[in-house]
């Protein structure tokens, strides 16, 4: 087979990296190209980059349907810093009998006789170079007939310009809330959205229709109430409001997973299941919810994924937002556990008394929880106690 190879940090994966493969298989008819990401760059080691899983599933979405494109992982199999050599070197290994392309840019040529043992590079593949988006075929020619006299008849050109875009101005961009999603292809653009990459938090929208489809009709129109609930006590109380959407939107993210996947995601992460939640297992899906929100929606804010943990139980001395979701989700529209009237006194006092409404959900859960002879988490007993003492010292 005739392989072409695409290394790089992929940070994210961007239309001049597609045009460059598409360029490269149409023109020397290769079979596949690799794009292969990097561990651990020789020339980033001292950067934060997006994470392996982030950068792998972007290329997937850009290469699903574009025919002979594969992701190969080899790099990322590997715990050690990412030189295209070794990569070379071990492919060759494992397909004695494939001819290999390696795919880079004209700026990459330039710096190609500074590499990690360039000679090993030419010795396991071909190298196919696109020009520079403001060059011209004659200095092209020229850099190649110099790196061919000094390597060998390796370097050849492709009939493509490499397109003026970068990962690092991509990254930017996203950072700045600049248009971006002309310097992307379609699928990277909706995974960076909805899972939050090179953001504090996942785009609302695509969020919503993620939800909609994991999410049971009933479940789904909870958590938009809980959510809208949230944002009007965030907006009375002074907290970000997209934070409190955020928070209402995936509170419940988890619980409708079975118990083996929810003990799963908890063994998966670490953990710790308390003994109240062995006896009864949807009380973990709070912490699962938390867990899901930061590795599979890409929540990174701290504030966010506790509200999300501990909606279930509450906690002792909660932050703003954290009371704030624990509330919205006993009042949101659509709850009937009480009656309307009893509601409507809990809804009304939510808006001017924070922690006493706390209190006032904490003993209404325990009562609950009394008649039907369940499982009483701690938490939710340190809750009540705590928030009926915050509120007798207020009065």
């Amino acid at each position: 087979m005739k392989i072409g190879i695409l290394g790089g940090t992929f940070d994210p994966i961007h239309l001049a990296h597609v045009t460059l493969a598409k360029a490269a298989r149409d023109a020397y008819l290769l079979d596949e190209v690799w794009f292969v990401p990097a561990k651990i760059p020789p020339h980033k080691q001292d950067k934060q980059i997006a994470s392996e899983e982030h950068r792998s599933q972007m290329i997937l979405a850009t290469i699903q349907n574009e025919p002979g494109f594969r992701l190969c992982t080899i790099e990322l199999e590997r715990d050690a810093v990412s030189y295209t050599a070794e990569t070379l070197r071990l492919l060759r290994s494992e397909r004695p009998l494939d001819q290999f392309f390696y795919l880079m840019g004209e700026d990459s040529l330039r710096q190609f006789s500074h590499w990690y043992h360039p000679e090993q590079i030419v010795w396991e593949a071909s190298v196919l170079v696109a020009p520079r988006p403001d060059g011209d075929k004659e200095e092209l020619a020229r850099l190649l007939a110099e790196q061919n006299e000094r390597f060998g008849n390796h370097f050849f050109s492709l009939p493509t310009k490499w397109l003026p875009i970068s990962s690092t101005d991509v990254r930017e961009r996203i950072k700045n809330g600049l248009p971006f999603a002309h310097m992307l292809p379609e699928g990277v653009v909706e995974y960076i959205l909805s899972h939050g990459v090179y953001t504090d938090a996942p785009d609302l929208f695509y969020l919503q229709q993620e939800l909609r489809l994991q999410l049971s009709k009933k479940r789904y129109y909870h958590s938009m109430g809980v959510a809208y609930t949230a944002a009007a006590l965030a907006m009375r109380y002074q907290v970000p409001v997209n934070d409190a959407l955020l928070a209402g939107w995936l509170h419940d993210c988890a619980k409708e997973m079975s118990e083996e996947a929810l003990r799963k995601e908890c063994q998966k992460q670490g953990i710790a299941i308390s003994k109240a939640e062995e006896k009864n297992w949807q009380l973990l899906h709070g912490k699962a919810g938390a867990s899901l929100a930061k590795h599979t929606y890409g929540v990174k804010q701290q504030e966010i994924l506790d509200a999300i943990r501990y909606h279930v139980t509450g906690r002792p001395d909660m932050t703003i937002l954290e009371q704030i979701v624990y509330i919205a989700d006993y009042i949101e529209p659509s709850r009937t556990m009480l009656s309307e009237a009893a509601l409507s006194q809990i809804r009304a006092q939510a808006f001017w008394d924070l922690p006493g409404t706390v209190c006032r959900i904490a003993d209404l859960v325990l009562q609950h929880l009394r008649e039907q002879d369940a499982v009483i988490d701690e938490h939710t007993q340190e809750t009540y106690e705590f928030y009926k003492k915050k509120t007798e010292e207020q009065t």
